[in-house]
């Protein structure tokens, strides 16, 4: 009977492991060294979890749903990214414009429309801004090139970079 427990938690360690790289697929594909992760999942789930969602567990699958091993834009982000997450799709796109437009970011030119918030006593990285549109008190409107998204979100001084709403031509 022993043995038909561990087969069955070996199971939802797989299964477990199957879920993880399904999200995989859905947020950039599946990794060469998943079978390595599955293993120690589910060899943890045999030494004693039972339902495999100790917070042990839950934080290799966090780690590993986004670790795809491809080179994206938005790898050197930190785990808790600055930008927005219609931003930071932006800027790994394939087609900016057309992700640009889904999340209603104004895009012209291979640049974004963004609200740049700075850290207390931070400076503009002006490197990475295109052309500033207004500035006060720690908020910058700004135009930023799309390839110029993830530096600016790495910089320091930058606390949070997020979308501007379309502005709608007045009657």
């Amino acid at each position: 009977m022993d043995e038909t427990v561990d087969v069955a938690r070996d199971r939802r360690g797989v299964l477990r492991a199957g879920c993880g790289c399904v999200s995989l697929v859905l947020f950039g594909g599946c990794v060469d060294d998943q079978p390595e992760d599955a293993a120690n999942r589910s060899s943890s789930a045999a030494d004693g979890g039972t339902d495999g969602s100790s917070s042990e567990n839950k934080t290799e699958s966090t780690a590993a749903d986004g670790n795809t091993g491809e080179a994206d834009p938005t790898d050197s982000m930190p785990e808790r990214s600055p930008l927005s997450n219609g931003v930071a799709q932006v800027a790994a796109a394939d087609n900016p414009e057309a992700v640009a437009d889904a999340h209603d970011i104004e895009y012209r030119d291979g640049e974004v429309r963004v609200l740049v918030q700075l850290e207390p006593g931070g400076e503009l990285p002006e490197d990475n801004i295109s052309t500033v549109i207004t500035e006060l008190e720690g908020s910058v409107t700004a135009w930023v090139a799309v390839d110029s998204l993830v530096a600016l979100g790495d910089d320091e001084n930058v606390k949070s970079v997020r979308p501007v709403p379309a502005t709608e031509p007045h009657s």
